[in-house]
């Protein structure tokens, strides 16, 4: 099948010129035939209530479970969806911050662990529910609310919205939005953001704020075990495999594995978390 780079296709996102990116086949007929009738459902319901509400994305995440569940999936047939459906899905922009909850169900049906999200089409919801075993790494431009109810990984090389809900790991080496680390997860931030919203005791760490007078008292070892973990994801931004295989380093949960040498390197301080 002749494979054809569609992403030129897509209206500006106020993003610089995309770099080329990977290329992706038309999508699978019975996967868009689910989408499209799934996207109708959604725009509807985009109509009429706040798609951020937790009820609604978890009603149409399941639905998108439910109607993927007999059908072969890949994780490049659903970026797919997103190409096709640009073009030919009318409306589609209207329901674009919900698309990602369709592309979260595929992505958690698929046997792959290692997810890569290169498209400047900025989707919100994306990795919603990522399970605890899987990796996400954003290349490209998400839209608002990354990883919510996400226990899995994320690393953002590229750019996002809003990244708030996690219950996982967020490492950010590109630009986030200003709700990066609100959540019950691990966030560390290498990148830019917006003005972080952080309520007391919630696990974020910004090794760049800290250097400029963080909130947290300076502690050599952690700042050297911080410029560790810097130095091993900052290479795998020029390679992608290098980020995985580190993943695979820190264990089957790269959150914990971090929280718990964390603490280690505070309680010998005489700080706790």
């Amino acid at each position: 099948m002749t494979r054809e780079n569609l992403a030129y296709k897509f209206k500006g996102s106020g993003h610089e010129v995309p770099e080329e990116k990977r290329k992706y086949d038309k999508p699978d007929k019975r996967l868009q035939k689910a989408f499209e009738g799934w996207l109708r459902e959604a725009k509807d319901k985009y109509d009429r209530f706040d798609l951020t509400h937790d009820f609604e994305n978890e009603r149409n995440y399941n639905r998108a479970c439910e109607e993927i569940k007999d059908i072969e999936c890949a994780v490049e047939q659903a970026h797919a969806l997103l190409l096709n459906s640009a073009d030919n899905y009318r409306g589609f922009e209207l329901a674009l911050c919900s698309a990602g909850l369709f592309l979260s169900a595929v992505y958690s049906k698929v046997s792959e662990k290692n997810i890569v999200y290169d498209l400047d089409n900025p989707i919100g919801l994306l990795g919603y529910r990522l399970q605890e075993n899987k990796r996400l790494i954003v290349t490209g431009a998400a839209g608002n609310s990354l990883g919510k109810r996400s226990e899995g990984t994320i690393i953002i090389y590229g750019k996002c919205g809003n990244v708030n809900g996690s219950e996982g790991l967020i490492v950010n080496f590109g630009y986030a939005g200003r709700l990066l680390g609100c959540g019950h997860g691990l966030s560390l931030n290498f990148g830019e953001r917006n003005p972080v919203c952080k309520g007391p005791g919630l696990p974020y760490l910004d090794p760049i704020a800290q250097k400029n007078g963080g909130w947290y008292p300076v502690i050599q070892r952690l700042e050297e075990y911080l410029d560790a973990l810097k130095e091993k994801f900052m290479a795998g931004k020029e390679d992608l495999n290098k980020a995985f295989a580190f993943l695979d380093e820190l264990g089957p949960n790269p959150r914990k594995t971090i929280e718990n040498q964390i603490e280690k390197i505070r309680r010998a301080e005489y700080y706790e978390i």
